[in-house]
């Protein structure tokens, strides 16, 4: 019964929080976190986590959000979940990389990318490619950036992943405007 309730404030939590009501939506998400640990629910709980740490980072929190993400992470570290992993891992660096901390940041999405891979997700892989190439733009490591740029375009492209294409080509092209290679940049 008590798993049934964790669920359900989950769900009241992710409703709040599409309609922005994050308040309602944390105290929610909060409730479900108390049940869940409560009962030994380790995968609800890391969702409790990730869910909290989503309503923080929208609330421009990134402590909380980062802390939210990481006690997520180790639960998920323990229970092989690398899918969801993944894709926390994708939420730590991009914290790290709102903060300009890009070597943290690209750690996070190069393990990100690895997971992805192991989980067989092509969608988080094209988008690690793609935030690992941010990283190593915002460092000036623009042959690496497009590297990684090319590769989230071509995962995207045998995918069929037109928004996964399109960030690729749009950071592509910022490469090439960076470079002062104005030609190439239009072409895409």
């Amino acid at each position: 019964v008590e798993m049934g309730s964790g669920d359900a404030w989950n769900v009241i939590g992710v409703v709040h929080y599409r309609r922005g009501e994050f308040v309602e939506a944390a105290s929610a998400h909060l409730r479900a976190l108390a049940i869940r640990e409560r009962i030994g629910d380790e995968e609800g709980t890391a969702l409790s986590y990730i869910n909290l740490g989503n309503v923080y980072s929208d609330q421009k929190n990134p402590k909380l959000a980062l802390d939210h993400y990481l006690r997520a992470a180790k639960i998920l570290e323990k229970t092989g979940k690398s899918r969801r992993l993944a894709a926390v891992y994708l939420n730590i660096g991009t914290i790290y990389a709102e903060e300009e901390k890009w070597g943290q940041s690209l750690d996070f999405f190069r393990e990100a990318k690895k997971l992805a891979i192991a989980s067989g997700n092509r969608a988080l892989e094209a988008q690690a490619c793609n935030n690992i190439g941010v990283a190593y733009e915002n460092t000036g490591r623009y042959d690496e950036a497009r590297r990684a740029y090319t590769e989230s375009y071509s995962i995207g492209e045998a995918e069929d992943d037109a928004p996964s294409m399109i960030d690729a080509s749009i950071n592509i092209g910022n490469i090439y405007r960076l470079r002062k290679q104005y030609s190439e940049a239009l072409s895409y």
